[in-house]
């Protein structure tokens, strides 16, 4: 086995799949190589998550096949703990896991490069402050080189009775818009066609910001970057979706016609005690305006079952909500208890047999929805843009519209990062199938082989 080899484990979001890809541009940075498996590699890295009950026990269960392995391969192997679930518990992984070497926040990311030499001398070490993202990126290895996901701010200051988020990422900051926007040049440059702007609450990003950009000011200015064609950003709050921002995205064609805007519950005594600081018909209102300006525009959610005091009619209101707004798509999650949360001091917890119960009532109904959706795009002519050989499907590629579905059709794996023309065929709740038409606007991507590229995918970096 060679040494100064590394291996990243992912957990959650895409917020944590960028910084995946930060702490493996500074590994590459340092002179380490990354390996596809666990097994040839000197220093594994599992970056954490903690959004749901549970998470620390998997990340202790993780530790542990890892402590085997390495007893089987006979060779020493240093391990990093980073993310949510590192900031949150800290030096209590280190007492817990005498084979834990390195504990990092993610908002320490930008201090990786300093603790390698100490932690290759043998300290274990914990860095958990939060330190403010610098505006200029650190390095990334990223996953192909016509999408990129860019980091616009970090943090949150709304403090949602059930989220960790605030105790984990931290107050909210954001960067400055030069430094974000010349970040951006610089993938377009490298041939990168679409961007993922991240945050955990785009739609306020600006605040404290001398310069008075705000998100609709920011997307004007990513809107103007050569080779960008298709903008995409997550998450947004319902309280910051200004009509501001709404005319904006009407008036930009690059940003993808389609908004996630989480809506959490469709009871608004649910919403209040959840401190969420609108009403269903507050969200209404909005979901009718962004229609009105872009008809086609899917909007998808996020909703939240059994919370604290959640009654049966509280529940039934949320189903009236899924079926009055007609989502695309949902993700839905039981409540979990999570350390450092209001939620935790409130009364009414429900038991697991009952959220279970309206978790697979609520998802029956979506997936009936959108099924629905799906098929309503049959016949229709789409463009796509490759993102390569389908995952099941070694005689299908998979490309993916502007509303972030997969339509997977017969074609060359040389499409990879270019826009096609596909006629939908057939639809499931779960997959769009579709024919090749042709290509639009071919894009040039000659040369894009030489670039560092590597698979990430939830759950593993391989």
């Amino acid at each position: 086995m060679n040494q100064r080899t590394f291996h990243i484990r992912t957990y959650g979001c895409q917020m944590n799949e960028s910084d995946s890809e930060r702490i493996a541009g500074t590994l590459i940075d340092r002179g380490y190589s990354m390996v596809s498996t666990p097994d040839d590699a000197e220093l594994v890295v599992l970056n954490t998550c903690s959004i749901r009950d549970g998470a620390e026990n998997k990340v202790y269960s993780d530790l542990g096949r890892l402590r085997m392995l390495e007893a089987e391969r006979g060779q020493p192997m240093k391990i990093a703990v980073a993310g949510c679930v590192a900031q949150q518990e800290g030096a209590r992984i280190l007492a817990r896991d005498r084979g834990v070497n390195l504990v990092f926040g993610s908002r320490a990311i930008s201090q990786l490069g300093d603790m390698l030499p100490r932690l290759e001398a043998g300290e274990r070490l914990v860095e958990v402050d939060i330190h403010t993202r610098p505006d200029a990126p650190d390095s990334h290895v990223r996953p192909d080189p016509w999408r990129a996901f860019v980091t616009v701010m970090e943090g949150c200051d709304n403090h949602c009775a059930f989220c960790v988020v605030p105790a984990t990422r931290g107050p909210e900051v954001s960067r400055a818009p030069e430094g974000i926007v010349d970040e951006v040049e610089q993938l377009a440059a490298a041939g990168c066609v679409e961007v993922t702007l991240l945050g955990q609450n785009v739609t306020s990003y600006g605040r404290g910001l001398s310069c008075g950009t705000d998100f609709a000011g920011l997307l004007e200015r990513i809107h103007a970057v050569p080779g960008i064609r298709r903008i995409r950003y997550t998450t947004s709050h319902p309280k910051d979706f200004s009509e501001r921002l709404m005319d904006t995205l009407a008036r930009l064609p690059k940003v993808a016609r389609h908004l996630h805007l989480p809506l959490q519950s469709g009871s608004n005594r649910v919403l209040e005690r959840m401190g969420r600081g609108y009403t269903v018909a507050e969200y209404m209102r909005r979901i009718e305006r962004i229609r009105a300006l872009i008809p086609d525009i899917a909007v998808t959610t996020d909703m939240i079952v059994g919370f604290p005091g959640e009654t049966g009619a509280d529940f039934e209101q949320t189903l009236d909500a899924v079926r009055d707004i007609g989502y695309l798509n949902l993700y839905g999650f039981k409540y979990s208890r999570r350390p450092n949360t209001a939620a935790l001091a409130l009364d009414g917890h429900l038991d697991d047999e009952v959220r279970s119960a309206r978790l697979e009532k609520l998802l029956t109904l979506q997936k009936a929805i959108t099924l629905a959706r799906h098929q309503s795009l049959v016949g229709s002519l789409r463009e796509v843009l490759v993102e390569g050989v389908s995952r099941r499907n070694a005689e299908r590629l998979s490309g993916r519209l502007e509303e972030n579905l997969l339509v997977h059709f017969s074609g060359d794996p040389d499409w990879q990062g270019t826009f096609r023309t596909v006629r939908i065929t057939s639809a499931t709740s779960s997959a769009l199938l579709g024919e090749d038409l042709g290509e639009e606007d071919p894009l040039e991507t000659a040369g894009l082989a030489d670039g560092k590229t590597f698979e990430l995918t939830r759950g593993a970096v391989r």
